[in-house]
């Protein structure tokens, strides 16, 4: 005889905050987040970069990274280069959207796809996931627009987001994030991983925005480890818009290896 699977028991979905004495328009936050889900820079791109790794005790390193972007009809396409000592670079690969996929691999070994817990593992020694890179929670369907605040002296819409049931495994502790959108740039301003009570476990804000050409590029972001107090700094070097890049880049075939790509001298800006 059949016996019936008990149903899945609902997430744990952390509290709204208001930020305005009366609740938002619902469709008014639907506007909102579908075109925020578009921010970011709609061609092909490649930036040199510097995490700078601050733990709360010990000495502070830096490591050396190189960016590939791009965009398809699902969301952003991103390669991140890491070069944290010796003779093996980290490489990872992350496909944003409303069905996300990521992997990773060392120079010399084939990629492997990151899911569940993995997803929020440290990337070489550093307080950056591969998850903090996805920013899945921008493409969840539950959330509560919390309103229009001022953060950071600029006027802001908030939002909290709430991950799928289906996803218990996918985002195991995390109950929710919260995302500050600023209103004139269009970008995101800050983002906080949730615990199932609200309480902050990862907070990501962007710290300085640079303007190339006529678009603007996030120049630095921090990611702070809210239990242990350890940072890390992510600082642009050098930016190149509409490179021309390979689709290739962002498919995980064969083994992990650091391109040979370099970007010419003519379209190479050095951001200070």
């Amino acid at each position: 005889m059949a016996v019936a699977s008990a149903p899945a028991q609902p997430r744990l979905r952390p509290p709204a905050s208001y930020v305005q004495p009366t609740p938002p328009s619902v469709e008014e936050g639907t506007a909102i987040l579908e075109q925020s889900r578009h921010i970011g820079l709609s061609g092909p791109y490649y930036l040199e970069f510097d995490l700078r790794i601050l733990p709360r005790r010990g000495e502070e390193s830096t490591m050396a990274g190189r960016w590939f972007g791009n965009r398809n009809v699902s969301g952003p396409l991103t390669r991140i280069e890491l070069a944290p000592g010796g003779d093996r670079n980290l490489v990872v690969i992350v496909h944003a959207g409303p069905n996300p996929a990521a992997w990773t691999g060392e120079t010399g070994d084939r990629f492997k796809e990151v899911s569940g817990a993995d997803l929020f593992q440290d990337l070489a020694g550093t307080n950056l996931s591969t998850a903090d890179l996805q920013t899945p929670f921008m493409y969840w369907t539950d959330f509560v627009y919390e309103g229009l605040a001022r953060f950071r002296g600029r006027p802001t819409h908030v939002f909290l987001l709430y991950p799928p049931d289906s996803g218990a495994d996918r985002y195991p502790g995390i109950g929710g994030a919260r995302v500050f959108i600023d209103t004139a740039y269009e970008a995101i301003s800050q983002a906080q991983w949730l615990d199932d009570a609200g309480n902050p476990v990862k907070t990501i804000t962007i710290i300085d925005l640079k303007k190339i050409k006529d678009r603007w590029i996030v120049k630095s972001f921090e990611v702070r480890d809210e239990k242990s107090r350890d940072k890390t700094r992510f600082v642009v070097k050098a930016a190149a818009l509409d490179a021309r890049l390979s689709g290739e880049l962002f498919i995980p075939a064969g083994m992990a290896e650091a391109t040979a790509f370099r970007v010419p001298d003519d379209i190479m800006v050095r951001v200070r």
